[in-house]
């Protein structure tokens, strides 16, 4: 679980990843959520996570970013599942 902006990683979020697509457009991007620690919100986004990937970022290769208001770390570890 990542706590940088994209584009970049790391502990120290000193690692520059770009996307593989990123080098084709001329603008950039991100995908956003915003969300709480309540489990029914948790349920959404396991849901929505794979649905986004399968119907459109497979093709466009955004990087997703999740904003949130402090989740536990089992809600951090379902998300990322």
């Amino acid at each position: 679980f990542c706590m940088c902006f994209p584009p970049f990683r790391g502990p120290l979020c000193e690692q520059l990843e770009h996307g593989r697509l990123d080098n084709q457009r001329n603008f950039s991007a991100v995908l956003h959520y915003l969300t709480s620690d309540d489990d029914t919100d948790i349920a959404d986004i396991q849901e929505s996570l794979p649905r986004l990937w399968r119907q459109y970022n497979r093709h466009h290769d955004y990087p997703v970013v999740i904003f949130h208001d402090g989740l536990s770390e089992e809600h951090r570890r379902q998300v990322v599942a």
